[in-house]
């Protein structure tokens, strides 16, 4: 799989593909150096439906928020460089 995560270079822009795949590698890592310290395994064993739920908003949560700011950040910079391109 090759990943075209360089935004910054016109001839190799970030597809929403891409994008998705870097959050998730990014709320991957997010998830378990945030979400997860605090728990152990007692506290999961009492409440396991209430801490499936909570992961899943958790990531869901990470997840979105890192795709719209790559999203965003794609689209923002084709955006600069078409004005760019006008200009000259």
């Amino acid at each position: 799989m090759i990943l075209n995560i360089n935004p910054f270079e016109g001839s190799n822009p970030m597809s929403w593909k891409d994008a998705a795949t870097v959050s998730c590698i990014l709320s991957l890592g997010v998830y378990f150096t945030t979400f997860i310290l605090p728990y152990d395994l007692e506290g999961i064993q009492m409440a396991p439906f209430c801490f499936v739920f909570d992961s899943a908003k958790f990531f869901g949560s990470v997840f979105f928020t890192n795709f719209i700011a790559l999203a965003g950040l794609t689209q923002y910079i084709k955006k600069k460089e078409e004005a760019e391109e006008l200009k000259a």
